[in-house]
C-alpha cells in the first residue's frame, strides 16, 4: 500500500486557557489584522503572529503538503500528487505558503489560475484566496516548480502549503456592518424574522426561555435569546419580574451531554489509539459478567461499539439512587462508587446487538471507562482537552461550583420532588430545579457528573463544538481527533439509519421530527429531554443550536408522568422551527410563507379537536402565539387577512380567547 500523498502531520499548539471568544475566533481565522483589539491571551494579534503560529512545529492543519513530494511517497499515477482538497468559506479563505528558492510555480484554485510572483519571496506568506473560493469543498492544484536564479542554490527548492480549519466568524458588533452582512447573506431575512416572531410570541404566551444560534458557511448569522430563566421562584410562586435569558445564559443540555462530553472524549481516545471500538467492557472491568442465574447472557462480550450504538442489551435506565439509599453500607462509599457497583451487577434485558434500545446506562458506563483510561474525572478531561483549548468559558459540569450564579443559568422543573438538603430541611413539598442537573440519576447516583446528562452550556459554545464536528475534528490550527474517526462516528452504524456512534442521524428521513425533512441524509446531531437540540448538516454546511428550558412549566395533565406544558410548544417540538430555518436558505416566496403560517394554525387547531392529550393550556397558549403572528403579519399580507376572515380562523380565535 502506498503511503498517503498528503499525510497530515499531528502536532499540538498551546492555546490560551482563558480568552475572549469573539477575538479567539478571529485570531484563528487566518491573516489576523494588525489593528485588531488586543486581549490578555497567548494568541497572535497580527498577521506576523498568525504566520508564526501556522508554521510552528506544534500547528495542526486540515490540509498541508510540502512540494516536491519525495519519490518514496510519490503516486506513480502522477497527477494525483498535485491536488490538495480543503474546506473553506468566503470571508476566511486563507492559505499559507512558504516558497524557498523558487522563482515561480503553477497555482490553480478551483481551476482558476493564480499569480504566484508575490508568494515566491522566500518568506512565509498568508494568501487571501477569497476571490477563488467557493463555500465548502475546494481544490488546489500545484505544479511546475521553477527554481530561482541558476538553480544552483545550496538547499533544495521547496514549497510548503498549509491550510487551517475553518472557524466561526461571529456576528458583527457594528449595526452598520451587521446590516450589510444580513443584506449580503444568501437567506430570506423575512423567514428568519418569522422564527424570531414565533419564539418571541411563545415566550410571551407562557413558554419559559430559549437561545438560538445559526451558523451557515462558517458565519454566525443568528445568536438570539428569548424569554426568562424561570417563570417562578424557588418555592414555585409566579414571578412578577423575571430575569431574561441572554446569549450567555447556561442551559441544562440533558442528553446533548452524551455528544459534547463522552462522544468527544471517546473520539479523541480512539484517535490516540488508547481505546478501540472492539474493546470490551470486561477488559476494563473484569467484574462485568453475567450472574449465574441471569436469564440473558452476554455481558462479557459487550463492546464500546455496542454501548455507543445503544445495542448493548442493558436496560434504558435504572433507579440506582433509590437502591443506594436502601443499602446497609451506603456510608462506606460515595454514591458514584455504589452506582458503579450496581451497573456491574445490572442484568441484560435483551441479547446484545439484537435490537436498539436507547440507554442512559450505556453512557454512564462509558463515563467510567473514560475515567479508567485517562486516570482523571470526565469533567476535568473534557475541560482540559476541548473546552479550555477552544476558549469556551461557558460550558461545564456543576456550574454553581464553577463560579456561575443562578441568574446566569436557566432553571428547569418547577414542581420537582425536593432533593436538596435545604428544601428537605424546609419541609418543602416541591422544589425548583435551578443550577443543578435535572436528571435524577445524574444528580444523585452520579453526583452531578455523568456522561449521559449534567453538562451546562450556552448555544454559542455548543456551536463551536459543532463546527469541530463539521470540520471532522479540527478548529483553526488545532486538531482534536482524526478526520476518519469523526466521519466514522457520524456514519450509519446499525440497520436503523438514524443511528451513528451516539450521534442521531437524519438517515432515511428518520429524524425529520427534529431536523425537518429538509435536512440532508448525512445530517447528525442530538436532542435533550430538557428541550435542547443540535443539528449539524455537512451538505449545507449548516449548524442549528436551539436550547430551551421547556420543563420550567407545570405538568400539562393531572396524571402521573405527565408531559409538561412546555413540551407542547413548537419551540420544544423542534421540526417547525428547523423547517423554517432551512427554508430561509431556499428563499421561499411570500405566498409559501403565508401558507406555512396558515398550515400551522389550522392543523394545530384540528389536532386539538381530535386528540384529547392536546387539550391543555400549553398547547392552547402555543396556538394563541401562532395566531398572534398571523394577525401581526396580516397587516402587510392580503393572504393572511383573507384567512382571518374564514370560519376556521374565527373558531380558532374563539377557543384561544376563551382559554387565555
Amino acid at each position: 500500500m502506498k503511503p498517503s500523498r498528503f499525510s497530515l502531520r499531528l502536532f499540538l499548539w498551546p492555546f490560551a486557557v482563558s480568552v475572549v471568544i469573539s477575538y479567539f475566533l478571529l485570531s484563528l481565522l487566518g491573516c489576523a489584522s494588525a489593528s485588531a483589539h488586543k486581549h490578555d491571551s497567548l494568541l497572535p494579534t497580527d498577521a506576523a503572529g498568525m504566520i508564526e503560529a501556522v508554521f510552528s512545529a506544534d500547528a495542526q492543519m486540515q490540509a498541508e503538503q510540502t512540494f516536491p513530494i519525495p519519490m518514496k511517497e510519490y503516486d506513480d499515477s502522477i497527477l494525483p500528487n498535485n491536488y490538495l482538497a480543503f474546506t473553506a468559506y468566503k470571508g476566511q479563505a486563507y492559505i499559507y505558503f512558504w516558497a524557498q528558492g523558487l522563482a515561480s510555480f503553477d497555482l490553480y484554485i478551483n481551476n482558476q489560475k493564480v499569480p504566484t510572483q508575490s508568494i515566491c519571496t522566500g518568506k512565509p506568506m498568508c494568501f487571501d484566496a477569497s476571490p477563488y473560493i467557493q463555500n465548502g469543498r475546494n481544490m488546489l492544484y500545484i505544479a511546475a516548480l521553477t527554481p530561482a536564479g541558476n538553480g544552483m542554490a545550496q538547499e533544495q527548492p521547496s514549497l510548503q502549503v498549509k491550510i487551517p480549519y475553518p472557524v466561526i466568524l461571529p456576528l458583527s458588533n457594528s449595526q452598520e456592518a451587521l446590516k450589510k452582512q444580513q443584506k449580503d447573506a444568501p437567506y430570506s431575512a423575512e423567514t428568519l424574522e418569522i422564527v424570531d416572531q414565533l419564539l418571541t410570541a411563545e415566550t410571551e404566551a407562557g413558554f419559559p426561555g430559549a437561545q438560538l444560534v445559526i451558523i451557515k458557511d462558517g458565519k454566525m448569522i443568528k445568536n438570539s435569546a428569548y424569554g426568562a430563566i424561570s417563570r417562578v421562584d424557588s418555592a414555585g410562586n409566579t414571578l412578577d419580574e423575571v430575569i431574561p435569558v441572554t446569549e450567555k445564559t447556561l442551559f441544562d443540555l440533558a442528553s446533548n451531554t452524551k455528544m459534547y462530553a463522552v462522544n468527544f472524549a471517546i473520539q479523541k481516545l480512539i484517535s490516540e489509539r488508547r481505546l478501540a471500538l472492539t474493546d470490551t467492557v470486561h477488559h476494563f472491568f473484569p467484574q462485568f459478567v453475567d450472574a449465574k442465574k441471569s436469564k440473558i447472557k452476554g455481558k462479557a462480550d459487550i463492546t464500546i461499539f455496542d454501548l455507543l450504538t445503544h445495542q448493548s442489551g442493558l436496560p434504558a435506565g435504572r433507579a440506582y439512587s433509590q437502591k443506594i439509599k436502601k443499602l446497609k453500607n451506603v456510608s462506606e462509599k460515595s454514591y458514584r462508587e455504589h452506582t458503579f457497583d450496581l451497573i456491574m451487577e445490572t442484568p441484560l434485558v435483551y441479547l446484545p446487538r439484537q435490537t436498539v434500545l436507547y440507554s442512559d446506562i450505556n453512557y454512564m458506563l462509558l463515563t467510567y471507562i473514560i475515567e479508567k483510561v485517562t486516570g482523571i474525572g470526565v469533567a476535568e478531561y473534557v475541560a482540559d482537552n476541548f473546552y479550555r483549548p477552544l476558549g469556551l468559558d461557558r460550558i461545564c459540569f456543576t456550574p454553581l461550583r464553577q463560579g456561575f450564579t443562578l441568574d446566569e443559568i436557566a432553571a428547569t422543573e418547577i414542581r420537582a420532588k425536593p432533593r436538596t438538603q435545604a428544601a428537605i430541611d424546609g419541609a418543602q413539598t416541591t422544589e425548583l430545579i435551578h443550577g443543578t442537573v435535572h436528571d435524577s440519576e445524574a444528580y444523585t447516583a452520579m453526583e452531578e457528573i455523568s456522561g449521559h446528562a449534567g453538562l451546562f452550556a450556552n448555544a454559542e459554545s455548543i456551536a463551536v463544538l459543532a463546527q469541530v464536528m463539521l470540520n471532522k475534528g479540527g478548529y483553526g490550527v488545532k486538531r482534536f481527533f482524526d478526520p476518519s474517526v469523526a466521519g466514522y462516528f457520524t456514519a450509519q452504524q446499525a440497520l436503523v439509519s438514524s443511528i451513528g456512534f451516539g450521534w442521531r442521524r437524519q438517515g432515511a428521513q428518520e429524524y425529520t421530527w427534529a431536523f425537518s425533512p429538509l435536512a440532508s441524509a448525512g445530517t447528525f446531531g442530538h436532542t435533550g429531554w430538557t428541550g435542547t437540540l443540535t443539528i449539524i448538516d455537512p451538505v449545507e454546511h449548516l449548524i442549528i443550536i436551539l436550547l430551551t428550558n421547556a420543563k420550567n412549566t407545570v405538568p400539562a395533565h393531572n396524571t402521573r408522568n405527565s408531559r409538561f406544558e412546555g413540551d407542547y410548544y413548537l419551540a420544544k417540538q423542534y421540526g417547525a422551527i428547523t423547517a423554517l430555518i432551512y427554508e430561509a436558505f431556499r428563499q421561499p416566496t411570500q405566498a409559501q410563507l403565508e401558507s406555512m403560517l396558515i398550515e400551522l394554525a389550522e392543523k394545530k387547531y384540528e389536532m386539538l379537536q381530535q386528540i384529547s392529550a392536546f387539550n391543555n393550556q400549553g398547547y392552547i397558549n402555543d396556538l394563541a402565539a401562532i395566531m398572534k403572528i398571523v394577525k401581526q403579519r396580516a397587516q402587510k399580507s392580503a393572504g393572511l387577512r383573507k384567512f382571518l376572515k374564514t370560519e376556521t380562523a374565527a373558531q380558532i380565535l374563539k377557543v384561544v380567547d376563551g382559554r387565555i
